[in-house]
């Protein structure tokens, strides 16, 4: 007999793209950082050279801080549970019995220059309550089309629409 609960991990690991590109640009300011403010420069270049550390350090900056919030971001997401009288999300637990609709969403991310150019795809699993309240639960991070299969499975007195 098939265990009636099914557990989804996130997909990503802690250390995603972002947070590893957030940690490369801060060293390699961090190393342009020391190499100005050790190199000798003449007196009529100092003003130069202060405005080049200042944006080094707003550039250690903004990369500390998107890297360290990446991290952060990847530390929230727990894993989702799905039995036959409840979906366990991350932030809160949804009876199957208050779920209104469940269904897949293709979010498309359009080209600032042109509407016609598609730059990214996502699929979002939408979860709608029949309160009104609607969950999204994102492809990059979940296998949005095993918990929506496994939702249809357990939810045999109600359909959920076939994409």
């Amino acid at each position: 007999m098939e265990s009636s609960v099914k557990v989804f991990e996130q997909i990503n690991s802690a250390f995603t793209n972002s947070t590893m590109a957030a940690i490369a640009i801060f060293v390699a300011a961090s190393l342009a950082f020391l190499f100005v403010s050790k190199r000798k420069t003449a007196y009529y270049r100092k003003k130069d050279q202060q405005l080049y550390l200042l944006l080094l350090a707003f550039t250690m900056l903004i990369a500390l801080g998107m890297g360290v919030f990446s991290w952060f971001s990847t530390l929230k997401m727990r894993e989702i549970t799905v039995s036959k009288e409840a979906i366990v999300l991350p932030d809160n637990t949804i009876s199957l019995k208050k779920i209104k609709n469940a269904y897949i969403y293709l979010h498309l991310e359009k080209s600032g220059l042109s509407s016609n150019i598609i730059k990214d795809t996502v699929s979002m699993l939408i979860l709608e309550e029949k309160s009104g309240k609607t969950h999204a639960i994102s492809a990059e991070n979940y296998d949005v089309d095993g918990i929506l299969e496994t939702l249809r499975e357990n939810t045999p007195q109600r359909k959920l629409p076939k994409e």
